[in-house]
């Protein structure tokens, strides 16, 4: 629906009603100013505010009405186009009232559209932290797999080795210390593994015939460590005790190894034997 000036005016008058506070021209001002009885300082004065005041406007409008019944002045030519009461106040709009509103929004977009772009702008930098940081976790992960893959595969080796008989395995009879001969002279006896060589035997040979029910295996290093032990040793007829060892957990060094019997009371040394484990 098209509208003419006043609706226009109307329109854009509705969010300027007369405040508790507004300084608005008395009702006589306004009646001369529909009289056309003001000067040009007044007029643009009184124009100015009716272009930001609805109540004062509908007031003007009123007097303008009334007006009519006062003795009208001479026709102009029916050709020409009666001017509306804003443009006989000298007050012209290059563009309709609600354009305001209009240019309003276009105003508006704009800055919501940028706020939008800023707030796609930090969720996709924070996306791409979280995207690096989860790549990093990804790398770290596959680093951690290939390692495990890695010692699986070492661990299938070795286990594919041990599975296998093991040929030629050395064997080796110690014979205890002699506590006698004071620590000086205390025997280190020498074990020889040739290359290839899993596992070895050695066979503990006992001074006296202890008669205890349970015995215990130990292996003591050079820095007095116990890095192997275990329980349920049997003394064979002969007064012995066999005990088989892996080459893969004891390097190449110095040891002690210890026979104890195990009794309810705790364990009590038997015999000791001191070693020097030689690779090839």
């Amino acid at each position: 629906m098209k509208l003419n000036e006043r609706e226009l005016a109307k329109q854009y008058q509705e969010h300027t009603r007369r405040g508790p506070h507004t300084a608005c021209p008395p009702a006589e001002e306004l009646t001369r100013l529909a009289m056309d009885e003001v000067n040009e300082t007044d007029r643009g004065r009184l124009a100015d505010h009716l272009a930001a005041c609805k109540d004062c406007s509908e007031e003007f409008q009123i007097a303008l009405d009334l007006k009519s019944f006062a003795p009208a002045p001479a026709r102009e030519p029916a050709t020409a186009q009666k001017p509306s009461w804003l443009e006989r106040l000298g007050l012209r709009f290059q563009f309709p009232v609600p354009a305001f509103g209009a240019a309003l929004v276009l105003l508006i977009i704009p800055v919501a559209l940028a706020a939008w772009v800023v707030l796609l702008h930090q969720e996709n930098s924070r996306l791409a932290e979280k995207l690096k940081g989860d790549s990093q976790l990804t790398a770290e992960s596959q680093s951690r797999a290939a390692k495990a893959e890695s010692q699986i595969a070492s661990l299938e080796k070795n286990l594919d080795e041990l599975s296998r008989p093991q040929f030629n395995v050395p064997i080796t009879d110690l014979v205890p210390m002699d506590s006698s001969r004071g620590p000086g002279n205390e025997s280190i006896q020498k074990i020889e593994l040739p290359a290839g060589t899993n596992f070895f035997t050695v066979i503990l040979n006992v001074t006296g015939k202890p008669s205890i029910a349970d015995y215990a295996f130990q292996v003591v290093d050079a820095q007095g460590q116990t890095i192997q032990e275990g329980r349920g040793l049997r003394k064979s007829a002969e007064n012995t005790f066999t005990v088989a060892l892996s080459r893969r957990l004891m390097p190449a060094g110095s040891y002690e190894f210890r026979l104890q019997g195990v009794t309810k009371d705790g364990s009590t040394l038997v015999q000791a034997y001191k070693v020097q484990l030689r690779y090839q």
